[in-house]
């Protein structure tokens, strides 16, 4: 179980982009809230199960191949940095399970629901939902290699995208088949290159765009060093495109140009419960639009682990 209380204003409204996120950022107005609940065991040596009443998400269970840096309380600052936006397509209520058929090949399975299926002619099967496959490799010992399909629907809003990727029919009811290859390659104990592609192909199911379809693409490159400066501390750097419509029937609601993201962070350690995180990012054509001024965030975190 995991109890949250918060008071940081998410920049997305300040900014009017969710491109402008930080990875902590939300206001409970100091209410502590239980941000998860969730239970795994593993009933047999491959087999590991894990199911969520609360705050559960694909990548539970489904690796994101992105670490070191994608944990959002010694790693990435930003909201777009910690993993491929696909993983974020549900969350909430539901279950997953990885099996590993050896060292160098596993599979994860599962079915989130959203945050809130609590509509008794709903279920957990009639409201916003998400299912994963994923495959990943390590075909040599440095290399991993994850091959990601999701079937969703009604839950393209990523929090990562452009208005027009959260929404690309204008509030139309949605599908959605995404793909994603994310990929690490570790060179050695200090320096880890890894990256991700994915493409979320979606249709709208109501209203006047019903039969229309949009294809929403975004990536990203991460570089992860280790013990820079001393042991346990982290250098991470990201330059990455947060999700943007590059074919859709809906002409209007199609990104003109392409914003990137570009991050630095510098994790220092004090002990083993305590970091401190000095770290900043720009965003380049913001909403993926060349008339919108760059947005430059610069944040310094203090992390108390117990």
């Amino acid at each position: 179980m995991r109890l949250l209380a918060r008071n940081s204003t998410r920049f997305g409204r300040v900014a009017d982009t969710d491109m402008a996120n930080l990875s902590f950022s939300g206001d409970s107005r100091n209410d502590v809230e239980i941000s998860q609940f969730s239970y795994q065991f593993r009933p047999m040596k491959k087999l590991q199960v894990f199911i969520s009443t609360e705050g559960g998400s694909f990548t539970s269970f489904a690796n994101s191949l992105n670490s070191p840096i994608s944990s959002s309380a010694i790693g990435h600052i930003s909201n777009f940095s910690d993993q491929s936006a696909i993983y974020d397509l549900s969350g909430g209520v539901g279950a997953g399970i990885e099996y590993r058929f050896s060292d160098r090949v596993s599979l994860s399975l599962g079915y989130m629901a959203g945050d809130k299926p609590n509509n008794p002619q709903q279920g957990i099967a009639g409201g916003e939902y998400g299912a994963i496959a994923q495959l990943t490799l390590r075909p040599i010992d440095k290399l991993s290699l994850g091959l990601t399909y999701i079937r969703a629907y009604n839950s393209l809003d990523t929090g990562k995208g452009s208005e027009f990727a959260n929404d690309p029919f204008d509030g139309a009811a949605n599908t959605a088949n995404a793909y994603g290859i994310q990929t690490s390659y570790r060179f050695n104990q200090r320096t880890t290159l890894s990256g991700w592609v994915g493409l979320i192909d979606a249709e709208s199911q109501s209203s006047e765009n019903k039969g229309d379809k949009a294809k929403i693409l975004t990536w990203a490159a991460t570089l992860g060093l280790n013990d820079i400066g001393g042991e346990g501390n982290l250098l991470g750097l990201v330059i990455g495109q947060p999700p943007k419509v590059i074919e859709t029937d809906v002409d209007e609601r199609k990104d003109p140009n392409t914003a990137l993201h570009f991050e630095a962070f510098y994790r220092y350690r004090i002990n083993d419960n305590m970091y401190i995180t000095p770290g900043f990012y720009v965003i380049i054509n913001p909403e993926h639009n060349a008339n919108n001024d760059a947005i430059y965030v610069g944040t310094i975190r203090k992390t108390f682990l117990f």
